[in-house]
């Protein structure tokens, strides 16, 4: 997964330390919400979302451009 302490990263020429330094206490701020008001209640947009739904196939339209088994056939 790549998790590693954050000690042992390894800093380039690039790296602002004033967007660390607020990205840090961002993160803190969210591990103190979601400790108060319980697991994944506060979550970043990288994350995801979960899915609650499905595609309902009853009014799906025939593959029969992309799959030979739903080809019309005409006799």
């Amino acid at each position: 997964m790549g998790l590693h302490p954050k000690s042992s990263v390894q800093r380039t020429l690039f790296d602002d330390p004033t967007l660390q330094a607020k990205s840090d206490k961002m993160m803190n701020v969210m591990d103190a919400i979601n400790i108060k008001m319980g697991k994944g209640s506060l979550t970043t947009a990288a994350s995801g979302a979960r899915q609650r739904w499905a595609m309902r196939r009853e009014s799906k339209s025939s593959n029969y451009t992309t799959d030979w088994d739903e080809m019309p056939v005409a006799w």
